[in-house]
């Protein structure tokens, strides 16, 4: 989860979250508000593939939407990766031309 949900000295926390027509207490550490956006997440998550797809039970329509989230953080992941070589590349050009430049 978030940055906050891992703070092990936040507060302890108890949010009951709606996902597919389904109350949930989740408990954790950081925010409700962050927990709730998570949530609100899987939720719109799963409406949208279960508007798109004949699959009929909520197990089915649970591991297609696990499945799409697992493919937009890899993707998201891939993404983030190629940028932080693409910086690197850049900040050792930098450096590379001050060096020169105090030559």
């Amino acid at each position: 989860m978030g940055k906050d949900m891992k703070d092990s000295n936040a507060k302890e926390i108890k949010v009951n979250v709606e996902i597919f027509g389904n109350t949930y207490t989740l408990k954790g550490k950081g925010s409700s508000e962050s927990v709730e956006r998570i949530a609100s997440h899987v939720d719109g998550k799963m409406r949208d593939i279960s508007g798109k797809t004949s699959v009929a039970t909520s197990e089915k329509i649970a591991i297609l939407t696990a499945l799409n989230i697992a493919e937009e953080y890899f993707s998201l992941k891939d993404e983030h990766s190629a940028l932080l070589e693409e910086l690197d590349s850049g900040l050792d050009d930098i450096n590379s031309r001050i060096e020169n430049s105090l030559k």
